[in-house]
């Protein structure tokens, strides 16, 4: 079908056209319908479609950014309560760290990343004051006591003062990624 005095070739896509035109990325022939006008010279439709996100990369940016921030929080809520007086501000400052931690670990791409540190850092302080609780108890206990203690140390921290400072550090790790 290529006319080799005229340098014509007929478009893969509509083989009724001849053009001159070739693709500046594959050398593919292309007519003017199916010419794209990207910054990179004429393309044809393959090359010059925008390149998609690859499947599960966003997935894999929130659970890397739950995963630093959970380790974060958690460590907060482990030491926070072990500094006399300054431990309230331990909060804080791991409110930020955790947040901080989604912020870096998701590379600060997708949407809603706010409303993830938020609830990461709330449940990171929690498993944090769990895991405490845990260390205090005798290792003899039963699990179900074992559960009962910690979970009933947690709740006892979460619903007093200590737990409005859960919630600022909550707001502060949110506020990291706004």
């Amino acid at each position: 079908m290529a006319s080799s005095t005229s340098g014509l070739v007929a478009c893969p896509r509509h083989p009724a056209t001849q053009t001159p035109l070739r693709c500046s990325r594959c050398g593919t022939p292309i007519c003017p319908r199916c010419l794209g006008p990207p910054p990179g010279g004429a393309r044809c439709p393959a090359c010059g479609a925008p390149p998609r996100a690859r499947q599960g990369e966003a997935a894999l940016g929130y659970l890397r950014g739950v995963g630093a921030g959970l380790g974060v929080a958690a460590l907060g809520g482990f030491v926070a309560p072990l500094i006399p007086f300054l431990g309230l501000f331990a909060l804080l400052f791991a409110g930020w760290a955790a947040g901080e931690a989604v912020s870096r670990a998701a590379r600060r791409s997708l949407p809603n990343l706010g409303a993830v540190a938020a609830v990461v850092t709330i449940v990171g302080i929690a498993l944090g004051l769990f895991l405490l609780a845990q260390s205090r108890l005798p290792p003899g206990l039963p699990l179900d006591l074992r559960l009962q203690v910690g979970l009933a140390e947690v709740a006892a921290r979460l619903f007093s003062m200590f737990g409005l400072f859960v919630l600022l550090a909550a707001l502060v790790a949110s506020s990291r990624l706004r």
